[in-house]
């Protein structure tokens, strides 16, 4: 039985920093860095099952970056990692999520994981595709947004629970093996004691390369990542980005935006306007005078003007 844990090596700000000599970015000395918070998750839930488990785990930790990554893999072995297997290779260089994904699924099958787990995001981009385009590559079951997970070793099916918007949560049987993202809250990530820190500062971390994984230079980095735009970005005129323009249904509760609010706004103006039977009115002097906002058609009183919120946020212009 076998887990593998997919981490990621995230980078912060200190409180004091400097930008680099040509001003583009920051210097690299100042960035603070340490595990992804959701795949601290990830982890102590496969360190969990381990230690539930009556018959042997292995809790694989891997992770595709340089040498400094090598930080990240000995913290996750001194929380209960098995072992740590870091993919680097200077071609990765420059890749997106979807080429990491695809290097994360030439490890999955290099190691032939029962399951697969992964965080939702990662705390510095916060993509949030990584691991469903491990499973696509794959061709596994995958769920994401995992806050309560009950699998045994060995099983065929593990039931989860996943949270959906408003709060709910949707509990679903998955067949194994599958990919599953856990979110943040589904356990209490332990500390890492001084005894676990020294022996895992003494395990060996495996290094793979693409040549080991059977991955061209052409399936990673900038190459890599140019082929799989179709996977990552909408057309303008496609629904999804018109979804974005213009959220509606689950898109709505994430729509805080002040553009949105005044899209909202604009939408209830022009409702109201067509229940509306009539844009002419007749004043109390008898003369006929159209009472319609330009913009958004909402009809406004013939005395006060304030029938839409055009004329309440605009200054009405003196004739």
């Amino acid at each position: 039985m076998k887990i593998l844990v997919a981490v990621k090596q995230v980078a912060a700000l200190d409180e004091d920093f400097e930008f680099r000599d040509d001003g583009r970015d920051v210097d690299p000395d100042f960035f603070i860095r340490d595990l992804n918070e959701w795949d601290d998750f990830s982890l102590e839930e496969a360190v969990k099952i381990k230690e539930a488990s009556s018959t042997p785990v292995d809790v694989v930790a891997v992770s595709v970056g340089p040498d400094d990554v090598d930080e990240v893999l000995r913290k996750c072995l001194a929380k209960g990692a098995d072992r740590a297997v870091r993919v680097w290779d200077d071609a990765i260089e420059g890749s997106d999520p979807i080429a990491i994904a695809r290097v994360l699924a030439a490890v999955a099958k290099h190691e032939a994981p029962d399951m697969v787990f992964a965080g939702v995001q990662s705390s510095d981009q916060s993509f949030a595709s990584t691991g469903i385009a491990t499973a696509a590559f794959l061709d596994w079951p995958h769920a994401a947004v995992v806050s309560e997970l009950n699998y045994a070793p060995g099983a065929k099916t593990a039931v989860f629970r996943r949270e959906l918007e408003g709060g709910l949560l949707h509990e679903v049987e998955i067949q194994c093996p599958a990919v599953l993202t856990i979110q943040l809250g589904i356990n209490t990530p332990r500390y890492a004691s001084l005894r676990s820190i020294k022996q895992a500062a003494a395990k060996p971390i495996e290094v793979l390369s693409l040549a080991d994984l059977s991955l061209s230079a052409a399936a990673v980095g900038e190459a890599g990542s140019a082929g799989c735009t179709c996977l990552t970005r909408a057309a303008p005129n496609s629904s999804r980005a018109m979804q974005r323009r213009r959220p509606n249904g689950w898109l709505r509760s994430f729509a805080n935006s002040k553009e949105t609010r005044h899209e909202r706004r604009v939408d209830r103006c022009r409702a109201a306007a067509r229940r509306t039977t009539s844009p002419i009115r007749r004043t109390h002097h008898g003369r006929a005078r159209r009472t319609a906002c330009g913009r958004c058609g909402q009809h406004r009183h013939h005395r006060r003007r304030t029938g839409c919120f055009h004329s309440i946020l605009e200054p009405r212009r003196r004739r």
